[in-house]
């Protein structure tokens, strides 16, 4: 293919991708004006209490909260509730374990709105806002499994401790992006759930972690299916809009990953006599995180190249223009200097013939003057030729009278 093709192509995939932007800017700015009219017509949340440390940074740190005293209604109730838990999970088969695990990641509650807010464009959500909306998350992670502040704050502990085990492993466990998870949201009551809605494919049902099943966003309605499903597609199939490109949905990925990682080794890590394999799973989902991290940044970094031929075969198609421009402007100059040359010759020209003229003008009225001279003297020899005619004439009949007497004489 010539390469003038080429370049064209790519030209024209640019545009439509800028175009696509645009779109996505436009219709981002709409929802995000809808989604401040609804929060201002809907009642605020109350965002979950957490201790925090004085420091010189400026990321939030989250301290581990003192236990506090469980009511004596509750207490009994949460502890018969982990115990089954802790039966089931050592009375299961490796098949029952790997879905008591994924189980273990689950909660369908108000989370799945905060969570669609943050990994989808229907909902647009300030930068800012982020660590409000974890808050919110945790706080209604503990109202749907039916947990008090007070509870929650009881087993923090036993969460920071769990959690240690898999900061010897991987210190990223304990980073701050990752504190709600790991020290606001205790792990009972979860044999009855299935995971978070916005976590599984809605298509497979499966977790979007692993490298096959990564979330992948379409563009332009900007819905999230998994690798798997969305590959030789060509319509959404959750509003059958027309699939123009896929792109790794890195914030929802982030977000499934650090909740997978984090609330697993807090569910295993209560079950005694197990470590190694707790170990073992702590450190299968590292690895997958790394490798998901890794697809992520390949695809991230095939992007970006990219852009960078198209852009810099635009560039080169411009310059090639600009030096065009360039060759057209010095022949338009030169052209210009000529043109003011010979202006300056007629200019010249016309002053000399100026010049002629008046000398013509001179010179005609010098001739009209002796031509009008020349006209009186002839009027003047005129008269004189008239009177010596007349005298001529005369004389002629006195000769003739005279030569008639001097005959008549003989």
């Amino acid at each position: 293919m010539p390469i003038g093709k080429i370049n064209n192509k790519k030209r024209e995939d640019a545009s439509q991708k800028l175009k696509e932007i645009k779109q996505r800017q436009q219709n981002w700015l709409k929802q995000r004006e809808q989604s401040k009219i609804k929060e201002d017509s809907r009642p605020k949340i109350a965002s979950a209490p957490s201790n925090s440390s004085k420091s010189n940074e400026p990321a939030k740190s989250f301290q581990t909260k003192k236990p506090a005293n469980l009511p004596g209604n509750r207490a009994p109730e949460i502890q018969a509730r982990f115990k089954n838990w802790v039966t089931a999970r050592e009375n299961g088969s490796n098949g029952k374990e790997e879905a008591m695990f994924e189980d273990t990641m689950s909660i369908r509650s108000g989370v799945e709105s905060e969570l669609a807010r943050l990994v989808t464009p229907e909902q647009p959500v300030a930068e800012e806002e982020f660590d409000d909306l974890a808050e919110k998350i945790a706080c209604k992670v503990k109202n749907d499994l039916g947990l008090s502040e007070s509870v929650t704050a009881s087993h923090n502990t036993e969460s920071t401790d769990i959690t240690e085990i898999g900061n010897s492993d991987e210190q990223s466990w304990g980073s701050e992006k990752c504190q709600t998870f790991t020290r606001d949201v205790p792990v009972f009551n979860h044999l009855g759930t299935s995971g978070l809605a916005c976590h599984n494919c809605i298509i497979c049902k499966k977790v979007m972690l692993y490298s096959k099943n990564i979330p992948m966003m379409i563009i332009p309605c900007g819905h999230t299916l998994c690798k798997a499903c969305s590959e030789g597609r060509h319509n959404c199939p959750s509003c059958d809009c027309t699939i123009m490109s896929l792109t790794v949905n890195i914030m929802l990925q982030q977000v499934i990953q650090e909740y997978q990682s984090h609330s697993s080794p807090l569910v295993s890590g209560n079950s005694s006599g197990k470590s190694h394999k707790q170990r073992q799973v702590a450190q299968n989902y590292i690895e997958d995180n790394r490798r998901n991290r890794l697809a992520s940044y390949t695809s991230q970094l095939a992007n970006l190249r990219t852009r960078h031929d198209i852009l810099s075969a635009e560039q080169m198609g411009l310059l090639d223009n600009q030096k065009q421009l360039v060759g057209k402007i010095r022949q338009n100059e030169a052209q210009v200097v000529n043109v003011k040359k010979q202006e300056q010759e007629t200019e010249k020209a016309i002053l000399d013939l100026h010049e002629r003229l008046a000398a013509l003008q001179e010179h005609r009225e010098q001739y009209e003057t002796q031509v009008s001279e020349l006209r009186e003297e002839k009027t003047k020899m005129d008269g004189k030729v008239a009177m010596l005619k007349t005298t001529l004439s005369s004389l002629m009949r006195e000769i003739e009278k005279v030569a008639l007497l001097a005959e008549n004489e003989h």
